[in-house]
């Protein structure tokens, strides 16, 4: 069994401001959550496209890039595509970033 964690990078209200949290913000604290979903031990961490305001999250393989280029074990994956297939399209995360780490959905 594997245990594992997606989002869409739902921009949220801070508990603390009391005020939605900026798209930037949150795009910051998605790649925090990420990092420690692997030093934690979870093994995949998918992420989602989406297109609208109240999502950051519109180009799945920019945050996946930069979620490699933080993690070492985690393997990260795509967990919607709107309509078109980053993988299938030639336009796959850098090897040299990944270590392998990761998966086609």
């Amino acid at each position: 069994m594997e245990i594992g964690i997606y989002t869409f990078g739902e921009r949220t209200v801070d508990p603390e401001t009391g005020q939605v949290i900026s798209p930037s913000e949150r795009l910051k604290r998605l790649l925090e959550e990420i990092e420690l979903a692997d030093q934690v031990g979870l093994d995949v961490y998918g992420v989602g496209e989406h297109h609208r305001p109240d999502y950051t999250v519109s180009a799945p393989a920019v945050v996946l890039s930069a979620a490699a280029a933080r993690t070492r074990r985690i393997r990260l994956t795509s967990a919607v595509t709107a309509g078109r297939c980053w993988w299938a399209t030639g336009r796959p995360l850098p090897d040299g970033l990944i270590d392998g780490t990761a998966v086609a959905v």
